[in-house]
């Protein structure tokens, strides 16, 4: 199969092949509860790059700050960094222990079933898009005791971000899992795999327990969204005040509540789910809501949310289709551990360096295996998101003017996922220059208009003004042309 590879020094990523993901392979060590989590973590990890060939390593970590810790993605996408296709069986093993060290055994299971879906319909349907082998290991920073790391596995349907400090677990969100078929049937080859089973039973029980009047309150919209609302946002956006509350139910239908949550925390190994939901404990159920959109038929595609002061789950079918679907819990303040790493950098000495969040590091900025000192009062630059309609390309970096904008009209096609928003406005932008980013063909031409969605500005203020933009894609390197989803631009100009 023809590959196109985008190789970002800097990166360690683990590229896994088919056998290395094989659904039914069971690791040798199982991650012990009674030691801390994050040193079971952390070792799992040196156990994985110790048994890692020098070569397949010799690009180090990047630094945990830097900005592409924050572009994750669920979908179909190309993926940069360093492929790994040699590795052998221990590798293998070595992998799957770290994953069971973060998730437990439950967690690892519904991603060895997610991927076994992703198999099947690469080897039934010829689709190549499905392909198994897409999936990444990214590492920011090395496992260490003293200051922060983290890392993400990621492809098709998965998005797992852990973050640590000091040794210890304090980020592991957004955690989003998903699946189409929702089902693949037992073979003499292969176990049956429902990877979101649990999370489609835990809702509906909920639902179902509520009588009438508490439905009327919890069914929001008639009809679902065609994915989940966040997507995959950088940050969470709180949703409206919606739906039933926690205090509205009775003491059995409150019972079900917490266990639709912990449906989700259980996600991770069992003592860090035990942490994440006495956090959520401890914060206070009572506005803790429910809120379903779509039909309550048993079959129907169909959305439900549950949010509370600090946290929100999102389950959804996709684009209609009762056998996609996509579930995710993030936080609010906390995805990345973002509010965590920055409370930590508060304390820290007046006058010291810090470990903190940046928005962009700089292009020529050496990737590093220690912790990036930068002063704490320097203030991020100015970022804006914008949301591309239906833009042809293989993905390109390009130099922009605003030419106008106007407000949002019901006629407006908007892409697959964005709801209508009276927030939103339409900009025009020219395509003054561009450059395409390294293994993609540019289609993003000099001259081109590109109409795209942005957050309301009433102040005009980027009217005529010079911004750099990159098209952010939903799509697959390995075909010709992808759709854009988002633009983003970078440090507006003046």
């Amino acid at each position: 199969m023809l590959r196109r590879h985008a190789i970002r020094p800097g990166l360690v990523l683990l590229f896994l092949s088919a056998a290395a993901l094989a659904p039914w392979v069971v690791s040798r060590a199982v991650p012990s509860q009674e030691e801390p989590p994050g040193d079971v973590i952390a070792n799992a990890m040196r156990a994985l790059l110790d048994d890692l060939t020098p070569a397949l390593v010799r690009y180090g970590a990047t630094a945990l700050e830097d900005e592409q810790r924050y572009d994750w993605n669920y979908q179909i996408a190309g993926r940069v960094g360093l492929p790994m296709f040699e590795l052998d069986e221990q590798d293998r093993e070595l992998f799957w222990n770290l994953l069971e060290a973060a998730l437990g055994q439950g967690g690892a299971r519904q991603v060895r079933d997610i991927i076994a879906i992703e198999r099947h319909m690469f080897e039934t349907t010829n689709d190549e898009s499905r392909d198994p082998d897409w999936y990444f290991l990214t590492m920011f920073n090395r496992p260490r005791a003293r200051g922060g790391w983290g890392w993400r596995f990621e492809g098709h349907h998965i998005s797992i971000n852990l973050t640590l400090l000091e040794g210890n677990v304090v980020g592991t969100t957004p955690l989003f899992l998903g699946t189409e078929p929702t089902r693949l049937s037992r073979t003499t080859s292969r176990p049956e795999a429902t990877p979101l089973g649990h999370e489609a039973a835990a809702g509906r029980a909920l639902l179902e327990a509520l009588d009438a009047d508490q439905q009327r309150r919890a069914v929001f919209a008639a009809a679902p969204p065609d994915d989940i609302i966040t997507r995959a946002d950088r940050r969470a956006a709180r949703p409206s005040l919606l739906g039933i509350r926690y205090g509205e139910l009775n003491a059995t239908q409150q019972s079900l509540m917490r266990a639709l949550i912990q449906r989700y925390t259980a996600r991770l190994r069992p003592d860090l789910a035990a942490s994440e939901f006495k956090a959520i404990e401890e914060a206070g159920f009572d506005e803790v809501r429910f809120g379903w959109a779509g039909p309550v038929t048993p079959g129907a595609a169909h959305y439900y949310r549950v949010h509370g002061r600090d946290f929100l789950i999102e389950y959804g079918h996709v684009d209609g289709s009762a056998e996609h679907v996509h579930s995710v819990w993030r936080k609010f303040d906390d995805d990345f551990a973002r509010r965590t790493l920055r409370e930590h950098a508060a304390t820290r000495t007046a006058g010291r360096t810090s470990l903190r969040e940046v928005e962009a590091p700089k292009a020529d900025e050496a990737p590093t295996d220690v912790a990036i000192a930068v002063p704490a009062a320097t203030a991020p630059p100015r970022t804006l998101e914008l949301v591309a309609a239906e833009v042809e390309a293989n993905g390109c970096d390009a130099t922009a003017t605003v030419m106008s904008r106007r407000s949002l009209v019901g006629t407006d096609e908007l892409p697959r996922n964005v709801m209508p928003d009276p927030d939103l406005e339409v900009l025009t932008l020219s395509i003054s220059s561009s450059e395409a980013r390294e293994g993609l063909e540019n289609l993003c031409q000099a001259g081109s208009r590109i109409d795209a969605l942005s957050p309301l500005h009433p102040d005009g203020s980027l009217i005529g003004k010079n911004i750099t933009v990159r098209l952010e894609l939903e799509g697959d390197s390995r075909v010709s042309v992808w759709r854009a989803t988002r633009i983003r631009a970078i440090a507006p100009g003046q």
